[in-house]
């Protein structure tokens, strides 16, 4: 008995030990998202949360179907929203990629992706959207025209739709609407002449318009390439066809605020700083001075300006040119002059000197 009572008691006390033994304490961890299921209407945008529990770690989010999501970043114990936006009606799925992952216990869980499966509806009377024209109903159309996915686009991380209809648009000065096309649909651009086609686009987030040109080759939205002083936007554009270009410039490929664009430049060094380039500006279209220095920009009222300093730049070189010869001729008169006159005292003191040779053998 009393062996039993040893045995039982040493039982206890390991367990005992094992419970308070000093040593790592583990916990679950991991990546979660806050819906794995949606339903929103169309046109509509839901936000949903992605977080990582007792874990940190990288993450990507991707869209597909009739749905439009774009996130990424690092979660560290902590969690994200994510803007889902119903494109088009149907099915769409929304991935939340971990290429990187692991619990605060090391636990790697790299990989990890999580789904999200959304259903985008029509809503009863059609869909009222915020903008109410370019391919949404304002809820006044008897047939309303629903947004397409071909015309949507993200930019910066956020929705973007490529407008068909500017009605509502303050098109800038020196711009015209014409009709384009993106992804084989029919919009509506602006223009400045043939030199500048800018297409716009209307952000779902936050409602604002901007106006960007289109890469065909690269499928891809760019910034107009502008010069922004005093309050005011200048918009680079190339040089006409048929512009007499002042003498002693050339037309070269330069790099202004980062953008490449084509300028008047002048083959004297000393006036190598100053650029002529061809912008609009309020509706103006006209040369500009652009002073690479000091980054300033000065319009130049007709090319005579710059013809006249060409030909002032021109004729001070002609007179640089021409000033070195009429100094080597003189120069070159002057040392002939005094040789002459050399010879000619030479000639004088020898003539003098035989004179009195003679004269004192007659004596």
């Amino acid at each position: 008995m009393n062996l039993t009572k040893k045995i039982v008691t040493i039982t206890l006390i390991a367990l005992l030990l094992a419970a308070f033994w000093p040593g790592k304490a583990y916990a679950d961890g991991g990546a979660y998202v806050s819906d794995t299921y949606l339903e929103i209407p169309l046109g509509e945008t839901v936000y949903i949360s992605v977080g990582a529990d007792n874990a940190a770690g990288q993450y990507s989010v991707s869209s597909s179907g009739s749905v439009m999501a774009n996130d990424g970043g690092w979660l560290d114990g902590d969690a994200a929203t994510i803007g889902v936006y119903a494109a088009s009606e149907g099915d769409g799925t929304v991935e939340i990629y971990f290429p990187s992952l692991a619990t605060y216990d090391e636990d790697d869980l790299d990989g990890t992706t999580l789904y999200v499966t959304v259903h985008v509806y029509a809503p009863e009377g059609g869909y009222t959207g915020d903008y109410g024209k370019s391919g949404f109903d304002d809820g006044t159309n008897e047939n309303p025209e629903q947004p397409t996915e071909k015309l949507g686009v993200w930019i910066d991380d956020m929705p973007y739709t490529v407008l068909d209809d500017l009605s509502e648009v303050e098109i800038p000065k020196g711009f015209t609407a014409a009709d384009g096309t993106y992804n084989g649909e029919k919009v509506k651009t602006i223009k400045c002449g043939d030199d500048l086609v800018l297409y716009v686009l209307w952000n779902h987030w936050d409602g604002s318009i901007i106006f960007r040109t289109y890469d065909e080759k690269t499928k891809t939205f760019k910034e107009p390439d502008v010069i922004t002083q005093g309050g005011n936007t200048y918009y680079l554009l190339r040089i006409p066809d048929g512009i007499v270009i002042p003498s002693e410039y050339i037309e070269k490929e330069v790099t202004i605020n980062g953008k490449k664009v084509t300028a008047l430049v002048s083959e004297i060094k000393d006036y190598a700083d100053f650029y002529y380039i061809y912008a609009m500006n309020n509706g103006n279209k006209g040369f500009y001075s652009y002073d690479q220095k000091e980054g300033s920009l000065q319009r130049v009222v007709t090319l005579t300006a710059v013809q006249d300093n060409a030909e002032e730049e021109t004729e001070e070189a002609s007179v640089q040119k021409t000033r070195l010869p009429s100094r080597k001729v003189f120069m070159i008169a002057l040392g002939i002059a005094v040789v002459i006159i050399i010879i000619l005292l030479i000639l004088l003191i020898s003539a003098r000197k035989r004179a009195r040779e003679l004269e004192d053998d007659d004596y």
